[in-house]
């Protein structure tokens, strides 16, 4: 919080009893609840370190301990990025949301082989889970990451390093606050948007919010925001 306060561009508000969950949410908040239990079966697959449908970087751990959300529960790439504490047979095991599985049921996870080893016996093959959502450990500072096609007519940006899942991104113009269409492959995209330097709002799903008024055009590169 310290580093937060010392940095005048960029805010944090707290909203927790303001923030309205209105239509435009994908998925409440009990979803994504430390206290909501999900159940379904975990398989496992064999991963190259690729970025997944979320396409998010692969970095230790999560390059080995990581699973595919059932398609389902995917929520439009709203879990991409979240951690989940997941219990089977033989023990628990914390890993993060980095793709999609498109032939599971609700509440299936497909984890990666490491990650299936520490829950169960690789030979089972398929096993009964239980499953909650819990905050990623603290990693580097909430960045921001433009691909290298953005430019100041069309921007596809993406946030990174979140300790819990991204619930909107918003951008201000000159009518105020507008919200950011987010893709299912964890973009958010605005066509001809306002002049660089940008104002962007950034809520996650426990209903923290800040603002960051000094986000420059970096097509390519990861923009630390330094509001983490």
């Amino acid at each position: 919080m310290d580093r937060l306060r010392r940095n005048r561009n960029i805010i944090p508000l707290l909203t927790l009893a303001t923030l309205a969950w209105g239509q435009d949410s994908l998925v409440t908040k009990s979803f994504f609840s430390v206290d909501s239990l999900h159940t379904g079966r975990a398989t496992f697959y064999y991963v190259d370190k690729g970025r997944g449908s979320c396409g998010l970087p692969s970095s230790d751990p999560w390059d080995t301990l990581s699973a595919a959300m059932n398609n389902p529960d995917f929520h439009n790439s709203e879990v991409c990025g979240a951690c989940a504490m997941v219990t089977g047979p033989i023990d628990s095991v914390l890993l993060r949301i980095n793709d999609r599985c498109p032939g599971c049921k609700s509440g299936d996870l497909d984890l990666t082989t490491t990650a299936f080893k520490r829950i169960a016996n690789i030979k089972s093959g398929t096993v009964p889970i239980a499953w909650h959502f819990a905050p990623c450990p603290p990693a580097d500072s909430l960045a921001i990451h433009f691909t290298p096609k953005s430019s100041k007519w069309y921007i596809s940006m993406q946030l990174q390093n979140h300790t819990n899942p991204i619930h909107s991104l918003e951008i201000k113009t000159d009518t105020g606050w507008q919200n950011i269409p987010r893709k299912y492959y964890n973009r958010f995209v605005v066509s001809r948007p306002p002049p660089a330097p940008w104002s962007l709002r950034i809520r996650d799903i426990m209903a923290q919010e800040w603002i960051d008024t000094t986000v420059s055009l970096t097509p390519g590169v990861l923009q630390p925001l330094g509001i983490e």
